[in-house]
């Protein structure tokens, strides 16, 4: 039986509706208020008639709602106090709570700021806005919570940055409107936040790491309070492998078993105070973990049900879930852009909605087993577009990975709850439940690294139109509507011989792709953001991974997608972050034949940790120099150019002693140039080498000191490649630097506006494929 669609659920939907159509189409409140006093009387004349048209009234409400909040949403964010000093061009100091762990970039970092004060020509203003700074230099440690005082010039992004990118337009989904370009020396103050909440939730956080190893008490601290910042990266990874990154992400799931979980303990009570007790503890178990769009959702919902079972009223789950996103898109209108919300109210839509459908024709003979499959697939049936829409990847087997691994996190949760509180009370009395705890975390890593590292199971998709994704919504409820009228029953034996074919199928299908995949001879260079990295491929299956940008997330996501197994050698330019901190992550995760170097030396302690794990891997590691060549297969010849062996001393330059490589792959001449600058560059012509080449990684991003013409016309590439990051600080690339490319008649490329860009050589010809 399906549910009846109640009154909230239309107002929310054309809220919905009446926000992004705002949004869209810019819809200014000059437009929207007159409009606003214009339907308002006739909708309460309507209204008083009691004419039937309840359904049409609650539409143009809901509709004129959307758009107002919308419009006032916008206008806040964009004339603030700090958008309004980017147009005067003017200078401020600004104090504000960093509201993310910084993210690393190259030499710099980037985070976002909550705006408490601003001061200006000695002026001192409260304000509640946020910006974001871009802070170009090392030597902070800047956390998420901590308090800075810091001067600077605020930018609207298209100042700073003129690509295809819509920068602000990002920025604004984010309720950001401006930006900061600052050095560590404009900080002027930063303190820890000592708030009470902050130092509570910090007390419970660092209960677990008394008693467990840090990648446990990490795990449970991202389950139990959404602290995700200190889970490793090569875990959250496996979730995410394994179909399941949502037990990591603290949401409705974790929401309803601490709910339960209280409920539970304040079963004692009478029942006034039991239902109070429960809703308080939900409450400040929400308030705690932080304002996140699934958590508010569920925090409601399950508030709404205890009011209604204590009320004695038969509760709606799809009146909660609409009175929840009403509530979040009134408040924060610009959430509805956030893919933590889309994807829980689609999850929780399709467990409403569609689980009772598939648990109705499911007959395995275990009634548990009929509701979780229902539950899960109901869930995946709404989420799934979206997930191959923003993550271009899905693993078939996330259905089982859910069945058996998410009923291991609710006694995670109980018992990690219970150790907390106890904590509190004594570390001596919360150690052995931690320790029972650390036994089945560990059983869930487990089983989450088996299901990541099962072949074949994660497949790669191109992201879907909207009218793809409209049209798979209409044929999926098409089919389960056939599915109920029809009354179809799946019993176990059907289910698991058309899982066994279905998986038997897609094995196939896979291998036969992995079999006919794109192969070489090629060069891909990744959008790795601001920074270097290049993946080649021999016509053999020989692999060589060029630098490794600055994040390893990024550079995965791509090796995994081109199916990389192994890499043959890896050729690290030089030890600068934007170039070298993905490849920490490659060590760790991939076999290595060979690490070529520099045979420059640096001090630099990321660099020394490199070169620790490289030695600690058994990886083969070698200093390259003008003259050494290494061939792999009968096709790739890989040459250094440069250093200069002869050269002992490092240059006052770093980016002048980055390793210069030729490649030739099959005939084809490839051209890496690291960072290095005018200064490298005149050596090399003194030096008399041929640097000619068919395709041309220019250097140091396309800045203005990595483009000497005299260079250029040696090199005389038909094709050039500039790895560079969008929205970057440094405003590569250079617009003189691409003149002079132009003005030699080379076909440009750029990972900023070109996604990855991959150079292929077909019947001995060059052909470049874009991936955007």
């Amino acid at each position: 039986m399906r549910p009846k669609i109640p009154p909230l659920f239309l107002f929310a939907a054309f809220q919905i509706l009446g926000l992004s159509l705002t949004y869209h189409f810019r819809l200014d409140l000059k437009i929207i208020i007159p409009f606003v006093f214009l339907t308002f009387p006739i909708l309460l004349f309507r209204w008083s008639q009691r004419s039937g048209a309840n359904s049409i009234l609650i539409i143009l409400i809901s509709l004129i709602l959307g758009a107002l909040a919308m419009s006032l949403q916008i206008a806040r964010v964009e004339n603030g106090i700090l958008p309004r000093l980017a147009n005067e061009k003017r200078e401020a100091q600004v104090s504000g709570k960093i509201t993310s762990a910084p993210k690393r970039s190259g030499d710099g970092s980037s985070l976002e700021i909550e705006v408490e004060a601003v001061s200006f020509d000695g002026g001192f203003y409260r304000t509640s806005e946020r910006t974001r700074v871009e802070i170009q230099g090392e030597g902070l440690d800047l956390k998420d919570g901590e308090r800075i005082i810091f001067s600077g010039k605020p930018y609207r992004p298209s100042e700073v940055v003129g690509t295809s990118f819509d920068y602000r337009d990002y920025l604004l989904k984010r309720h950001v409107a401006t930006i900061f370009l600052i050095s560590p020396q404009d900080i002027i103050h930063r303190e820890s936040s000592s708030g009470r909440l902050e130092t509570f939730k910090r007390r419970l956080i660092d209960g677990s790491k008394s008693a467990l190893t840090k990648e446990e008490s990490a795990v449970l601290s991202g389950l139990l309070f959404g602290k995700r910042s200190e889970i490793p990266a090569k875990v959250r990874e496996d979730f995410s492998d394994a179909g399941v990154a949502h037990v990591l992400a603290v949401s409705g799931l974790h929401v309803g078993i601490i709910g339960a979980l209280l409920f539970l303990l304040f079963s004692r009570f009478s029942g006034r105070l039991k239902h109070l007790f429960a809703i308080l503890g939900v409450g400040f178990y929400a308030f705690l973990v932080g304002p996140a769009p699934s958590l508010i959702r569920a925090a409601v919902m399950l508030i709404l049900g205890y009011i209604g079972w204590y009320l004695g009223r038969e509760k709606n789950s799809l009146s909660a879930m609409s009175l929840a996103a009403i509530l979040i898109l009134t408040f924060s209108p610009l959430s509805i852009f956030n893919v933590g919300f889309q994807l829980s109210f689609l999850a929780t839509l399709g467990i409403i909605l569609i689980s009772p459908i598939i648990e109705g024709f499911c007959d395995t003979g275990f009634k548990w087993l009929d509701k979780s499959l229902a539950v899960t697939v109901g869930a995946q049936i709404l989420v799934f577009p979206l997930l191959i829409k923003y993550f271009k990847e899905f693993f078939i087997l996330t259905p089982a990975a859910n069945l058996i691994i998410t009923p291991i996190l609710a006694p995670i949760l109980f018992l990690g709850l219970i150790a907390s509180l106890l904590f509190l009370i004594s570390p001596i009395l919360a150690w052995p439940v931690y320790k029972v705890a650390a036994i089945l975390i560990d059983l869930m890593l487990a089983l989450v690294r088996l299901f990541s590292s099962l072949p074949g199971m994660n497949i790669s998709a191109t992201e879907p139109s909207l009218w793809i994704i409209i049209l798979y919504y209409l044929v999926a409820m098409v089919i389960l509507e056939l599915l109920r009228r029809k009354g179809a029953k799946l019993n176990m034996k059907k289910i698991i011989y058309a899982g066994l074919v279905t998986l038997t199928i897609t094995i196939s299908i896979q291998v036969i792709a992995l079999h006919f995949a794109p192969s070489g001879p090629s060069v891909t260079f990744f959008d790795v953001g601001q920074g270097d990295s290049a993946l080649v491929l021999g016509e053999s299956g020989e692999t060589i991974l060029i630098d490794g940008g600055g994040n390893y997330g990024a550079l995965s996501e791509r090796l995994r997608k081109m199916r990389v197994r192994k890499l043959d050698l890896i050729i690290l330019s030089h030890p600068h972050e934007d170039h070298m901190e993905g490849l920490f992550g490659v060590i760790d995760d991939y076999e290595v034949g060979l690490v070529l170097d520099s045979k420059k030396e640096s001090y630099s302690a990321s660099y020394l940790d490199f070169l620790t794990v490289v030695k600690k891997r058994g990886i083969e590691h070698k200093d390259g120099a003008r003259g050494d060549e290494i061939l792999l297969g009968e096709e790739i010849k890989v040459e250094v150019l440069t250093p200069d062996r002869d050269d002992e001393e490092a240059s006052l330059n770093p980016n002048d002693d980055s390793m210069v490589v030729m490649l030739d792959l099959s005939g084809m001449r490839v051209l890496f140039t690291g960072d290095i600058e005018e200064g490298g560059q005149a050596e090399m012509i003194r030096a008399g080498l041929n640097v000619k080449s068919d395709v041309y990684k220019v250097a140091h991003h396309g800045s203005a000191d990595g483009s000497l013409i005299e260079f250029l016309e040696l090199v005389d590439p038909k094709v050039a490649v500039i790895s560079v990051g969008a929205n970057n600080r440094f405003n590569h690339p250079d617009k003189e630097a691409l003149l002079e490319l132009e003005s030699l008649g080379v076909d440009i490329y750029r990972t900023d506006r070109d996604g990855d860009v991959t150079v292929r050589l077909s019947d001995f010809a060059i052909r470049v494929e874009k991936g955007r």
